[in-house]
């Protein structure tokens, strides 16, 4: 620790190798326009929090989250790139915002096989949202790192030490338009302040409500689907205090905005309102015009549904089949005999997940889907009923009153 300064130890979020930034493949990210930090390429599927403090956010889509430490620095942890687009599938984060953690706390997975066979890169970006605002720098520590090892070092200089003026990265990233293009037929534009004027002067930098066809956001971009992108400023829309860059990809229009991204969603829909324009949180698939093409859509959708219920609870499952097996061992050398409590606390422990199996997988697939957990979670809850289970046999003793 230098005089006048505090360091804190990062650890890194997953196994794998720590690269520069600058190296990753996202130009955003690449550019640090959302601040300093360091790139994660992982070889392993485990999720650990990279420092000690409060959860500050979640994605809808679980493949980002925010921290703020104890130290007052917020970090952005944005697993793999464009896997916004993977509506969650391969993603299962324990935490909830809010919540408290400490450093190499285990609090989820990514499955990197789902990912990587979607076509998109699990390279993981580690990224300090308000040290440069705060006059402190991170430092990377490249190569090889197992789960919550060291990976980066962020050195805060104290309050006194610190530079007055915030970053011009950090302060567009917060700081709503201040700045207004020319013209525009809205009436309420005249009045509009914060983000609802920033709103509009993205609006209309894009072309105008006319031109835009659907509206989404991530964790740090609005994206836009756009009818006609060459009616597009791109200078003008990236010079607007409160956006920190335009990227166009995958036939979207996407405006980097950072941390106020919700905000500024929020107001881009309130500009566009009642135009027939398509919004949402997470990416529009595109529809698939040829027989080919929808067989290919209908499979990865199903397997998209199956492996985001079934992901949650593979964890569980491969528990239980480890405690089945320990008891098999342990019955087979007579420590404990079929007959006892202690069989029987062990086997119902063992057991209960796969007895149990359709509720929790009627939970987990509700919530892939977007239906009612508790509705489906009964549905699964009636298929073990005993009496119904019994009716498949009708030998059983509980058939009893069923002919």
């Amino acid at each position: 620790m230098t005089q006048g300064s505090t360091t804190s130890t990062i650890v890194a979020p997953l196994a794998g190798r720590v690269v520069d930034l600058a190296d990753v493949p996202d130009r955003m990210f690449a550019s640090k326009v959302m601040g300093d930090g360091f790139g994660l390429v992982p070889d392993g599927d485990e999720v650990a929090a990279p420092a000690s403090g409060t959860i500050a956010m979640v994605a809808h889509t679980g493949h980002a989250f925010g921290l703020m430490t104890d130290d007052g620095v917020e970090i952005l942890v944005h697993m793999g790139i464009d896997t916004v687009e993977l509506n969650g599938a391969p993603f299962a984060l324990t935490i909830a915002q809010g919540d408290t953690v400490r450093a190499g706390q285990p609090i989820g997975t990514m499955n990197r096989a789902l990912v990587e066979s979607s076509g998109k890169s699990t390279t993981t970006m580690v990224i300090f949202t308000n040290l440069a605002a705060r006059g402190g720098h991170v430092t990377a520590q490249f190569g090889e790192v197992g789960l919550a090892g060291p990976a980066a070092t962020a050195t805060i200089p104290d309050p006194a030490a610190a530079p007055s003026q915030p970053a011009a990265a950090a302060t567009a990233a917060v700081e709503p338009s201040a700045k207004a293009p020319a013209a525009d037929v809205d009436p309420q534009r005249a009045s509009a302040t914060g983000f609802d004027a920033l709103a509009y002067d993205i609006v209309d930098g894009i072309g105008g409500r006319g031109n835009v066809k659907s509206v989404l956001r991530c964790i740090t971009r609005v994206r836009f689907y756009l009818k006609d992108e060459s009616l597009a400023n791109d200078d003008l829309v990236a010079d607007l205090d409160g956006v920190i860059d335009v990227i166009k990809a995958g036939g979207q229009y996407q405006v980097v905005i950072g941390p106020a991204v919700e905000d500024v969603y929020d107001a881009v829909n309130r500009v566009i309102g009642d135009t027939g324009a398509a919004s949402g949180e997470v990416e529009l698939v595109e529809r698939p015009t040829t027989l080919k093409g929808w067989v290919q859509f209908g499979f990865s959708s199903l397997i998209g549904v199956i492996t985001g219920s079934m992901i949650p609870v593979i964890g569980l499952l491969a528990a239980s089949g480890i405690l089945k097996g320990i008891l098999a061992l342990l019955t087979q050398f007579d420590v404990i005999q079929p007959d006892s409590n202690t069989f029987t606390i062990i086997d119902a422990m063992s057991s209960s997940m796969f007895y149990f199996l359709p509720i929790i997988i009627g939970f987990t697939a509700a919530r892939r889907l977007g239906s009612d957990p508790i509705v489906v979670a009964i549905i699964g809850g009636v298929l073990v009923f005993p009496s119904l289970v019994a009716m498949s046999n009708p030998g059983d003793p509980d058939y009893a009153g069923y002919s």
